[in-house]
């Protein structure tokens, strides 16, 4: 009987600091769209990623897919745009945006090797 193989796969999370996670819930409401887009990205994206980390800690299964297939949209546009705001809170919100979207990708790309190398498939429903 084979050994059963072990599924390993490295997780990248980024948790925003607290002063950025308040700059996000100020601009979620912000009547520039720049902002409100990256505000809303980071904290959306914050909770996917708690949620799945929780779930870890407490060796509980997790859905990974808000957090691996997270839909930056626009937000990645807008926080580039946000770069050369005067506004420094709204600069690092936006380059927060911007490490929160690698870390996602580097957890996706870290994901779907270990499904290659252990010859799993994805389901098609």
């Amino acid at each position: 009987m084979a050994e059963p193989q072990k599924f390993n796969f490295s997780f990248s999370f980024i948790e925003p600091a607290p002063h950025l996670l308040e700059a996000a819930r100020k601009f979620a409401d912000s009547p520039e769209e720049n902002r409100r887009a990256v505000a809303k990205a980071v904290l959306d994206v914050t909770a996917a990623g708690r949620a799945i980390k929780e779930a870890l800690l407490q060796n509980r299964d997790a859905d990974l897919a808000p957090y691996l297939d997270f839909w930056f949209a626009d937000s990645v546009a807008c926080a580039q745009k946000l770069f050369a705001s005067d506004d420094k809170e709204a600069r690092y919100l936006a380059e927060c945006l911007i490490q929160l979207e690698q870390a996602a990708i580097k957890s996706k790309e870290s994901f779907l090797a270990e499904m290659k190398r252990l010859g799993i498939k994805p389901k098609r429903e």
